[in-house]
Order: C-alpha cells, then sequence, then structure tokens
C-alpha cells in the first residue's frame, strides 16, 4: 500500500453532492475513533451537511465529557435508511466497524477515512494516511482544505483525537507537523488541562483492581525482552469490567526496563476468542505480526484476535514470536 491513497480534496467532492449523511469509526472507540467523528459530525454539520453519528454507543466513560454539545449527535434506523452516505472514520476493516452499521454498506456509499497501513481499502474512495499520526490529523487537514471553522469544542475533540494516538506527543509519530496541528487547536480554543482530567485522571477503581489483575499475571520472557499480562472472561465478570476498561492495560507492560514487545491478551465476552493487543519498539513491527493472525494497526501498536481460550491464544502468541524475532541473535 503506498502512502497516501486518495486525498482530501476526493473526499470533499464526494461530500459536496450529498445532504445527509451518518459519521461511524471502528467499534468500541478509543480517543482517535471518537474525537474523530464527533469533529467532523459537528463541522459537516455547520457547514449545510446533515450529520449524524452512528455505531459507536455506549461511549466510553473517559470520552462521556466530549458529549452533550449537541442534542442530534446520533441517529436512528431511520436516519441510516434515508442517508445519502456513510463516513467511516480509523477503521482498518469494515468488519471492525459496530455490527448495527454492517448492513448499511448494502444501501449507502462508503467514504473510508484512516491512518492504518494495514486498511484493506474497503470504499468507493479511500483516504489512507499511514504517514499521519492519527485520523484526527487526518480530518483537521480536511477541515483546512475545506476552509471549516474550527470552534473550541470540534478543537477539543480533535485534541483528544491527538493526544490520545501520540501518547500525549511521546510515540514516534509526533512529529513537528503533528505539533503545529495542536498550537492551532490551542489558538482555536483547547483547554488541554480539560482532556488531561477526564482522560486520564479519572479512572474508576475497578479499572485499577481489572489492572492490579492483569498484573498479577504478568511474565517476562526472550530474557525481558517481551512483557506479557493477561486477563479471563471471569475476570471481567468478578470485577463489573468491560473490554473498554481494559484499554490502556497494555501500556503497563511496556514501562518495564529493557521490555521491547508488550502482549495483552484478554478473553472476550464472547466465548472462544481472545483479543491480542501489541506495543512494540524499532525494529519489531506489531502490524506485521498481528498480520499473521489477521489483524492489524500500526508499526509500534497492533492487535487481532485468536479462536480458543487464554491457553490457546497464549500458545500461539509466544512461539510465533520466539520465531518471528527472537530465534537468532539480533
Amino acid at each position: 500500500m503506498s502512502d497516501n491513497i486518495g486525498t482530501p480534496e476526493a473526499v470533499l467532492q464526494e461530500l459536496l453532492t450529498v445532504k445527509k449523511v451518518v459519521v461511524t469509526a471502528h467499534a468500541r472507540p478509543d480517543g482517535d475513533a471518537l474525537g474523530s467523528a464527533l469533529a467532523l459530525r459537528r463541522m459537516l454539520d455547520q457547514n449545510g451537511i446533515a450529520a449524524r453519528i452512528a455505531g459507536l454507543e455506549p461511549y466510553p466513560v473517559r470520552f462521556r465529557f466530549l458529549i452533550g454539545h449537541d442534542k442530534n449527535e446520533m441517529c436512528g434506523d431511520q436516519w441510516l435508511e434515508t442517508a445519502d452516505l456513510l463516513l467511516v472514520l480509523d477503521c482498518g476493516a469494515f468488519d471492525r466497524a459496530s455490527s448495527n452499521i454492517l448492513e448499511a454498506e448494502r444501501h449507502l456509499r462508503v467514504i473510508n477515512i484512516d491512518h492504518h497501513g494495514s486498511n484493506t481499502e474497503f470504499g468507493a474512495v479511500n483516504w489512507i494516511n499511514p504517514s499521519a499520526s492519527s485520523t484526527g490529523e487526518m480530518i483537521w487537514k480536511l477541515a483546512k482544505c475545506a476552509g471549516w471553522t474550527i470552534d473550541a469544542v470540534t478543537a477539543t475533540a480533535l485534541w483528544t483525537a491527538l493526544v490520545t494516538d501520540t501518547g500525549r506527543f511521546g510515540f514516534e509519530n509526533t512529529t513537528p507537523e503533528v505539533m503545529q496541528i495542536g498550537a492551532n487547536l490551542l489558538e482555536c480554543g483547547v483547554h488541554p488541562e480539560v482532556i488531561e482530567r477526564n482522560v486520564y485522571q479519572s479512572i474508576e477503581l475497578k479499572e485499577i483492581r481489572l489492572s492490579e489483575r492483569a498484573l498479577s499475571r504478568l511474565a517476562l520472557h526472550e530474557g525481558g525482552r517481551v512483557a506479557l499480562v493477561a486477563l479471563t472472561h471471569d475476570d471481567f465478570l468478578e470485577l463489573g469490567c468491560t473490554a473498554e476498561n481494559a484499554q490502556d492495560i497494555v501500556n503497563l507492560p511496556r514501562q518495564i526496563a529493557g521490555v521491547e514487545v508488550a502482549v495483552f491478551l484478554y478473553e472476550l465476552p464472547e466465548h472462544g476468542k481472545v483479543k491480542v493487543s501489541l506495543r512494540t519498539i524499532a525494529p519489531f513491527h506489531a502490524a506485521e505480526f498481528c498480520a499473521i493472525f489477521g489483524g492489524g494497526g500500526h508499526a509500534r501498536a497492533a492487535g487481532c484476535s485468536i479462536e480458543g481460550d487464554l491457553n490457546d491464544a497464549l500458545n500461539a502468541v509466544i512461539p510465533t514470536l520466539h520465531e518471528r524475532w527472537f530465534s537468532s541473535s539480533r
């Protein structure tokens, strides 16, 4: 895949022909998915294109501060049935969208806007830019290309997208351009302390307990270069948690000195499947590894699902990691 398939101009050309659209992103949305979708929906509505959000509920608790500025963000089935266009953001493959969106592909023209290099190019128009830090960065560029005004509410959503996907501007995808975009959003009225407090300093007690449970299974492999944590389906049930509460757990083992590959495995609510989240440092390419199991993502952050229980996943992931990356000295 090339670094840039499609353009913001191509997306705008599509938008000029429609009056009513649906905006969505991948299921169980993170800060980039939700921030990008909310920002785009708001700007479309402000510029004569009726837009609603679909398929992103329930919103993660930490991002609910972004909701409520508009009473009509959500759309029902009737809106989905009568819309002209479906904009899918931050979603590497269409089957990773929420299940209630999948049928819409049958009658809606799909515009695919994403920064995952593993994107399957499922749209009628595919604007894919793996060199972008986030889909939020792409939506900012779309706004600038269109000449849309970015108000403080929209800027807050876009800042959330940027700050979460760049690790608070600490990951290697933090470029000079990202910082310039951030500066522009600050000029638009963003208050970083609000995002910091809501996203990173409002963790529920049950999430702390869930992290504690995962760390109780911490295991080091490859002489400490690989750190792995895990959760079972019963862990979620006992602590009253869902997959939403586990989004940041993969970041715990990556903080250990000497760890180059962090792995988080957890059994999904539907029995018979385990989610794998991977975080790496160079030269280990997380998306290429996850592609072995049908997943994808970014060079340093990716994920996949494996059929079976936790032991099945462990028996698949650990030997494959060794074979692919550690079987000979590096």
